[in-house]
Protein backbone atom coordinates (compact mmCIF):
# COMPACT_ATOMS: atom_id res chain seq x y z
CA UNK A 1 0.00 0.00 0.00
CA UNK A 2 1.24 3.66 -1.07
CA UNK A 3 -0.61 6.55 0.19
CA UNK A 4 0.90 10.45 -0.78
CA UNK A 5 -0.53 13.43 -0.25
CA UNK A 6 0.21 16.92 -0.69
CA UNK A 7 -1.10 20.20 1.11
CA UNK A 8 -0.91 23.48 -0.47
CA UNK A 9 -1.95 26.24 2.20
CA UNK A 10 -3.15 28.95 -0.56
CA UNK A 11 -3.58 31.61 2.18
CA UNK A 12 -5.33 32.18 5.83
CA UNK A 13 -8.45 30.99 4.57
CA UNK A 14 -7.81 28.80 1.43
CA UNK A 15 -6.06 24.86 1.18
CA UNK A 16 -5.61 22.59 -1.90
CA UNK A 17 -5.16 18.67 -0.66
CA UNK A 18 -4.61 16.61 -3.28
CA UNK A 19 -3.71 12.64 -3.56
CA UNK A 20 -2.85 9.00 -4.92
CA UNK A 21 -3.08 6.05 -2.59
CA UNK A 22 -2.56 2.84 -4.39
CA UNK A 23 -3.06 -0.83 -3.18
CA UNK A 24 -2.38 -3.84 -4.62
CA UNK A 25 -3.20 -7.38 -2.76
CA UNK A 26 -3.85 -11.40 -3.29
CA UNK A 27 -5.91 -13.56 -1.49
CA UNK A 28 -6.17 -17.62 -1.20
CA UNK A 29 -9.00 -19.15 1.24
CA UNK A 30 -10.47 -23.23 1.16
CA UNK A 31 -14.06 -21.22 0.25
CA UNK A 32 -13.28 -20.54 -3.48
CA UNK A 33 -10.90 -21.63 -5.79
CA UNK A 34 -7.17 -20.30 -6.63
CA UNK A 35 -5.85 -17.11 -5.94
CA UNK A 36 -7.47 -13.34 -6.45
CA UNK A 37 -5.69 -10.19 -7.18
CA UNK A 38 -7.05 -7.33 -5.90
CA UNK A 39 -5.99 -3.51 -6.63
CA UNK A 40 -7.24 -0.35 -6.46
CA UNK A 41 -5.59 3.32 -7.05
CA UNK A 42 -7.00 6.98 -6.80
CA UNK A 43 -6.00 10.73 -7.44
CA UNK A 44 -7.82 13.11 -5.16
CA UNK A 45 -8.27 16.56 -4.98
CA UNK A 46 -10.13 18.83 -2.92
CA UNK A 47 -10.22 22.68 -1.85
CA UNK A 48 -11.29 23.86 1.45
CA UNK A 49 -12.39 26.92 2.87
CA UNK A 50 -12.01 28.29 6.73
CA UNK A 51 -12.71 31.66 7.93
CA UNK A 52 -14.80 32.69 11.18
CA UNK A 53 -17.61 30.13 12.00
CA UNK A 54 -17.66 28.69 8.34
CA UNK A 55 -15.83 25.55 7.54
CA UNK A 56 -16.60 24.15 3.35
CA UNK A 57 -14.70 21.76 1.66
CA UNK A 58 -15.30 20.21 -2.05
CA UNK A 59 -13.62 17.81 -4.43
CA UNK A 60 -13.13 14.82 -6.77
CA UNK A 61 -12.14 11.90 -7.03
CA UNK A 62 -11.26 9.17 -10.17
CA UNK A 63 -10.44 5.23 -8.37
CA UNK A 64 -9.73 2.48 -10.06
CA UNK A 65 -10.85 -0.96 -8.61
CA UNK A 66 -9.92 -4.58 -9.77
CA UNK A 67 -10.93 -8.03 -8.54
CA UNK A 68 -8.76 -10.02 -11.16
CA UNK A 69 -8.06 -8.95 -15.03
CA UNK A 70 -11.21 -9.11 -15.98
CA UNK A 71 -13.23 -7.69 -12.89
CA UNK A 72 -12.52 -4.04 -12.77
CA UNK A 73 -14.73 -0.44 -12.82
CA UNK A 74 -13.32 3.10 -13.06
CA UNK A 75 -15.26 6.18 -12.61
CA UNK A 76 -15.18 10.09 -10.86
CA UNK A 77 -17.13 10.58 -7.56
CA UNK A 78 -17.84 14.23 -5.70
CA UNK A 79 -18.49 15.27 -2.89
CA UNK A 80 -18.70 18.64 -0.70
CA UNK A 81 -19.94 19.42 3.15
CA UNK A 82 -19.93 22.64 5.26
CA UNK A 83 -20.03 23.05 9.06
CA UNK A 84 -21.06 26.16 10.47
CA UNK A 85 -20.53 26.78 14.29
CA UNK A 86 -23.44 27.88 15.98
CA UNK A 87 -21.75 28.97 19.28
CA UNK A 88 -18.63 27.88 21.13
CA UNK A 89 -20.30 24.63 21.86
CA UNK A 90 -22.38 24.08 18.92
CA UNK A 91 -22.05 23.12 15.37
CA UNK A 92 -23.98 22.16 12.23
CA UNK A 93 -23.18 20.36 9.57
CA UNK A 94 -24.21 18.91 5.98
CA UNK A 95 -22.66 16.74 3.12
CA UNK A 96 -23.30 15.85 -0.19
CA UNK A 97 -21.07 13.48 -2.00
CA UNK A 98 -21.18 10.44 -4.86
CA UNK A 99 -19.53 6.45 -3.89
CA UNK A 100 -19.27 3.57 -5.41
CA UNK A 101 -18.66 0.15 -4.48
CA UNK A 102 -16.97 -3.21 -6.12
CA UNK A 103 -17.94 -6.19 -5.12
CA UNK A 104 -15.75 -8.21 -3.17
CA UNK A 105 -13.75 -11.30 -3.23
CA UNK A 106 -16.54 -13.15 -1.20
CA UNK A 107 -19.36 -11.65 -2.85
CA UNK A 108 -17.85 -13.01 -6.55
CA UNK A 109 -16.42 -16.43 -5.70
CA UNK A 110 -17.21 -17.78 -2.32
CA UNK A 111 -19.22 -21.13 -2.65
CA UNK A 112 -20.16 -22.22 0.83
CA UNK A 113 -22.79 -24.06 3.43
CA UNK A 114 -24.30 -22.21 6.36
CA UNK A 115 -26.98 -23.26 8.50
CA UNK A 116 -28.17 -25.92 5.84
CA UNK A 117 -28.49 -23.35 3.30
CA UNK A 118 -25.73 -22.99 0.28
CA UNK A 119 -24.12 -19.48 -0.38
CA UNK A 120 -23.48 -19.29 -3.98
CA UNK A 121 -21.18 -17.11 -5.38
CA UNK A 122 -21.75 -14.49 -8.91
CA UNK A 123 -19.14 -13.62 -10.79
CA UNK A 124 -21.22 -11.34 -12.92
CA UNK A 125 -21.75 -8.57 -10.44
CA UNK A 126 -21.86 -5.29 -11.04
CA UNK A 127 -20.46 -2.24 -9.24
CA UNK A 128 -22.84 -0.21 -6.77
CA UNK A 129 -23.06 3.25 -7.76
CA UNK A 130 -24.79 6.16 -5.48
CA UNK A 131 -24.70 9.21 -3.35
CA UNK A 132 -25.25 10.14 0.41
CA UNK A 133 -26.34 13.43 2.35
CA UNK A 134 -26.28 14.15 5.93
CA UNK A 135 -27.50 16.87 8.09
CA UNK A 136 -26.11 16.52 11.76
CA UNK A 137 -25.69 18.61 15.01
CA UNK A 138 -22.72 18.34 17.33
CA UNK A 139 -23.41 19.89 21.04
CA UNK A 140 -20.53 20.04 24.04
CA UNK A 141 -21.51 20.03 27.54
CA UNK A 142 -18.80 20.19 30.05
CA UNK A 143 -19.18 19.22 33.77
CA UNK A 144 -15.39 19.39 35.48
CA UNK A 145 -12.81 17.77 33.83
CA UNK A 146 -14.91 16.42 31.47
CA UNK A 147 -16.81 17.16 28.39
CA UNK A 148 -19.53 15.32 26.90
CA UNK A 149 -20.48 15.71 23.35
CA UNK A 150 -23.89 15.30 21.62
CA UNK A 151 -24.40 14.20 18.31
CA UNK A 152 -27.75 13.67 16.16
CA UNK A 153 -27.75 13.41 12.38
CA UNK A 154 -29.76 12.51 9.54
CA UNK A 155 -29.18 10.99 6.33
CA UNK A 156 -30.47 9.55 3.38
CA UNK A 157 -28.14 7.43 0.79
CA UNK A 158 -29.71 6.27 -2.51
CA UNK A 159 -28.13 3.37 -4.88
CA UNK A 160 -27.98 2.15 -7.87
CA UNK A 161 -27.08 -2.10 -8.34
CA UNK A 162 -27.30 -2.70 -4.80
CA UNK A 163 -25.38 -6.07 -4.01
CA UNK A 164 -27.52 -8.69 -1.87
CA UNK A 165 -27.93 -11.93 -0.24
CA UNK A 166 -31.43 -13.28 -2.02
CA UNK A 167 -32.79 -16.08 -0.81
CA UNK A 168 -34.07 -18.70 -3.66
CA UNK A 169 -32.96 -21.94 -5.93
CA UNK A 170 -29.71 -21.83 -7.56
CA UNK A 171 -29.37 -25.15 -9.48
CA UNK A 172 -25.94 -25.50 -11.13
CA UNK A 173 -26.47 -24.42 -14.83
CA UNK A 174 -28.32 -26.45 -16.75
CA UNK A 175 -29.95 -28.63 -14.30
CA UNK A 176 -33.28 -28.45 -12.83
CA UNK A 177 -34.38 -26.64 -9.51
CA UNK A 178 -35.27 -28.69 -6.44
CA UNK A 179 -35.39 -27.46 -2.76
CA UNK A 180 -31.55 -28.98 -2.45
CA UNK A 181 -30.63 -25.78 -4.64
CA UNK A 182 -32.61 -23.75 -1.84
CA UNK A 183 -29.71 -20.98 -0.79
CA UNK A 184 -28.12 -17.70 -0.25
CA UNK A 185 -26.92 -15.69 -3.42
CA UNK A 186 -25.52 -11.93 -4.10
CA UNK A 187 -27.29 -10.22 -6.53
CA UNK A 188 -27.47 -7.10 -7.98
CA UNK A 189 -31.57 -5.62 -6.50
CA UNK A 190 -33.23 -2.57 -8.18
CA UNK A 191 -32.75 0.92 -7.01
CA UNK A 192 -32.49 0.96 -2.85
CA UNK A 193 -32.62 3.88 -0.32
CA UNK A 194 -31.53 3.74 3.01
CA UNK A 195 -32.60 6.64 5.00
CA UNK A 196 -32.71 7.34 8.94
CA UNK A 197 -31.35 9.37 11.78
CA UNK A 198 -28.35 8.34 14.34
CA UNK A 199 -27.94 9.79 18.01
CA UNK A 200 -24.58 9.31 19.84
CA UNK A 201 -22.88 9.98 23.17
CA UNK A 202 -18.71 10.67 23.42
CA UNK A 203 -17.17 12.04 26.64
CA UNK A 204 -13.60 12.34 27.26
CA UNK A 205 -11.64 14.02 30.21
CA UNK A 206 -8.63 14.15 32.59
CA UNK A 207 -8.18 12.29 36.24
CA UNK A 208 -4.98 13.57 36.63
CA UNK A 209 -2.16 14.30 34.94
CA UNK A 210 -0.91 11.56 33.17
CA UNK A 211 -4.35 9.66 32.66
CA UNK A 212 -6.63 10.89 30.44
CA UNK A 213 -9.66 8.67 29.95
CA UNK A 214 -12.39 8.49 27.06
CA UNK A 215 -16.08 6.61 26.49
Amino acid sequence: MLDYQFQKKVNDNWRLVSGLPIQAGIAKSNLYTGWRATGSGAVYSQIEYNKDKWSIMGGGRYEFSAIDKIYSTALPVFRTGLNYKLGSRTSIRASLGQAYRLPSIGERFISAGFSGLKIGPNPDLVAETGWGSELGLKHRVDFGDFSAFLDGAFFLNEYKNFVEYTLGLYPEDGQTATFDDLGLKPLNTADSRVAGYELSIFAKGNISEIVTVSY
